[in-house]
């Protein structure tokens, strides 16, 4: 994948780059761009798999882009955490809930941004919600909005 080239992309770059530094995502479950998945996967299926309340997939995409006159940033990235749950009433989803604080707070910390801030935009607000939890199988699948399903979003202001 080509790096981004804007303080738009680059942005959207560390964001998946700081994404995939928190252990319950890792390097192979987050994904930027048009698609949420590799090609192969069954993503439901692939998510199914994975230890519940403590891992899983991160996908983000460009949203709400304005470009101005100086190019100062003020945009949004949009998220979904999806979490894999017990199908059953044994979970109350709290570690769930955690992996996504987790993310949220990882991405509202201006370090994890500032050494570049002389080409990426600051985080501002990071605000998400559970989505559902469906059942698959053997599995829950818990998704978390950061702004994919219309609420919230990662903002980043101009530094």
């Amino acid at each position: 994948m080509a790096a981004g080239t804007t303080i738009y992309t680059k942005t959207l770059d560390r964001v998946l780059a700081v994404a995939k530094s928190i252990a319950a995502i890792g390097n192979s479950r987050a994904f930027q761009g048009y698609k949420r998945f590799a090609d192969g996967d069954n993503l439901e299926a692939s998510i199914a798999a994975l230890t519940a309340e403590t891992q899983a997939y991160f996908f983000c995409v460009l949203d709400d882009l304005a470009v101005k006159e100086n190019d100062a940033p003020g945009f949004t990235i949009l998220g979904e955490l999806i979490v894999s749950t017990p199908k059953d009433t044994t979970s109350d989803l709290n570690a769930a809930y955690d992996v996504a604080v987790s993310l949220a707070t990882e991405l509202k910390k201006r370090s994890n941004f500032i050494e570049f801030s002389n080409e990426l935009a600051l985080p501002g607000e990071v605000r998400f919600r559970k989505h559902k939890t469906d059942i698959m199988g053997s599995a829950g699948l818990t998704y978390f909005d950061f702004g994919r399903y219309g609420f919230g979003g990662i903002e980043f202001i101009d530094p």
